[in-house]
């Protein structure tokens, strides 16, 4: 029952830090948005996991934590926030050790962005297992490498049970 708290306190985590950028009343705070204004989200958008479905939850490390990747087993794709947008990039490259339905070493990318992410998985937990290292490496064009420290869970929402 420990895991489950353990998983459960892992996801309210996750929808509250989802929730925490958007205002409770956006009719107080909500102001016209000129067309070349950039946008000013800081993290993804909240992500559902269907009946069966496992997924990668990737915070960055440092304060304040951001929901910066998103992967559904299922998909052979990630959702990366970079430079305030939301991209899905495709996995491209994958090795390293099984965990779950994921490997340790993941490359997502298309004809302008590639990122490759590197997991330690840790404790197993009921529905998952924590993420306690991760690293996403965001090659820029002029040759550089960012380096993202990460953390976070990989989830799998339960089978529905028939009733």
């Amino acid at each position: 029952m420990t895991a489950y708290r353990t998983l459960a306190s892992a996801l309210t985590l996750l929808i509250a830090a989802a929730c925490a950028t958007t205002p409770a009343d956006q009719s107080e705070t909500e102001t016209p948005v000129a067309p070349n204004q950039a946008d000013t989200r800081v993290q993804l958008s909240p992500k559902d996991l269907q009946a069966g479905e496992c997924g990668l939850f990737l915070f960055t490390r440092g304060t304040p934590r951001r929901f910066v990747l998103f992967s559904s087993a299922a998909s052979n794709q990630a959702i990366v926030f970079i430079e305030n947008k939301e991209i899905t990039l495709p996995l491209t490259a994958a090795g390293g050790d099984i965990f779950g339905q994921f490997l340790t070493r993941q490359t997502f990318s298309n004809d302008t962005e590639t990122v490759k992410l590197t997991l330690s998985p840790g404790e197993k937990i009921e529905g998952g297992q924590r993420i306690p290292v991760a690293s996403l490496t965001r090659t820029m064009a002029d040759g550089w490498d960012v380096i993202t420290p990460l953390q976070g869970v990989r989830a799998c929402q339960p089978d529905q049970i028939a009733g």
